[in-house]
């Protein structure tokens, strides 16, 4: 096996915003598994085969927490995913209450009921975009707000405190900033907490989710674990999102063939953003595992303790999965993507996920039909040392 000194050290080269590391491409040719060094210089597996990936997903064997934390392998410096999270012994059951708690919050149902508000939300950004004119940075006018107006109104955050929000979401992600990181973490926290206070206290709570959670259990759960909850919501459900967008954007005003696809096909929408999620280079925001027992795969052997991660972007690249994988395909059917994970781990999310994307990509392409970038994708600057990496700036004219 070789020396730490002779492994690959994430985070890897790449072209562009819109592809993955070449050397991505190179280690799945070698394999599915191999060993290399975090961008915190600590050892860890990196799965980058579609079917090794799949099945670590769902392997019960790997978690996010670590017997001996401060010994765990770290990821980067970020105070949220930078390294093990949660009670080693009670992860399970923890797990378990936290998606019995939440999934009813993002069903079908409320997913429909939801529709027509971010309708409006996406019209009104739009509306917003085309008054200021080209170019204009989608990126700041749209991407950037949308995810984080839906998860404030899902969650009762007044509408004058959501530019604090979209800030310390942001701040959290930091993977190189560990003061940053740290001190974004700690004011969402203070502010879901005073929040969640308010909440509990008013006559007139609404059936936002921080309430419909101060309610449940006959009313019995803990405030500081309500504020972990929403604290959640709000970091996985904006972060992610934003990049997807602008990713999303990209990928079709780069592919005018797809674009006018899509333009002539709006009910194309719902596998146009399917393929965005399979195609997608969420550059740094490899899953986190640890393996909670010896794990034997690929011929080879993962060792209770050793940290793991997990390239979802790589592995919707893999040709023995998805033809021409690095074709970008509206009309790609199978699409059996990892975007959301896979198993007992699957994003809880992933509804309102789809249904953001869904309604901007229906709204924003027959409305801009000649949208197309103000600079070339290589000009544009890739947001490095950040989870879910995207650009800082997507210019466009229309």
């Amino acid at each position: 096996m070789s020396s730490s000194a002779e492994l690959p050290r994430l985070p890897f080269a790449r072209p562009d915003g819109l592809s993955i590391p070449p050397r991505v491409h190179e280690l799945r040719e070698d394999g599915p598994l191999h060993r290399v060094l975090t961008p915190a210089g600590d050892e860890a597996w990196f799965a980058v085969g579609h079917d090794v990936v799949k099945q670590l997903f769902a392997d019960k064997r790997l978690g996010r927490a670590h017997p001996s934390p401060e010994e765990a392998a770290r990821v980067s410096d970020s105070a949220w995913l930078g390294g093990p999270a949660g009670n080693y012994e009670t992860e399970e059951s923890d797990h378990t209450r936290m998606r019995d708690l939440l999934q009813p919050y993002f069903s079908p149902r409320r997913m429909r009921t939801l529709r027509p508000r971010i309708e409006v939300l996406v019209d009104d950004l739009l509306d917003e975009m085309e008054v200021i004119g080209q170019p204009a940075d989608l990126h700041e006018l749209v991407a950037f707000p949308l995810p984080a107006l839906v998860i404030c109104e899902m969650l009762g955050v007044p509408a004058e405190d959501r530019s604090l929000i979209r800030e310390w979401s942001d701040g959290i992600s930091d993977m190189a900033d560990q003061q940053r990181s740290s001190a974004s973490l700690a004011a969402l926290y203070d502010y879901m907490s005073r929040l969640t206070s308010k909440k509990r206290e008013s006559d007139d709570p609404g059936d936002d989710l921080i309430a419909v959670l101060c309610a449940a259990e006959g009313g019995t759960l803990d405030d500081d674990y309500i504020t972990y909850l929403a604290m959640m919501t709000v970091f996985a459900g904006h972060e992610t999102t934003v990049t997807s967008i602008d990713l999303g954007v990209l990928l079709l005003l780069t592919n005018p063939a797809q674009h006018q696809a899509l333009l002539d096909d709006i009910d194309l929408v719902p596998s146009a953003v399917d393929e965005i999620l399979r195609a997608s280079a969420h550059a740094e925001a490899w899953a986190l595992r640890y393996a909670r027992e010896d794990i034997d795969i690929a011929g080879l052997t993962i060792r209770a303790g050793d940290c793991v991660l997990l390239e979802r972007p790589g592995a919707d690249r893999d040709e023995s999965v998805h033809a021409r994988p690095d074709e970008f395909d509206i009309r790609r059917s199978p699409n059996p993507h990892l975007a959301f994970g896979y198993g007992p781990r699957y994003c809880m999310g992933a509804p309102l996920a789809r249904l953001e994307l869904e309604v901007l990509f229906a709204r924003l392409v027959p409305r801009f039909p000649r949208l197309r970038p103000a600079v070339p994708v290589e000009e544009m600057t890739i947001r490095r040392g950040l989870l879910t990496a995207g650009f800082h700036e997507v210019p466009v004219n229309w």
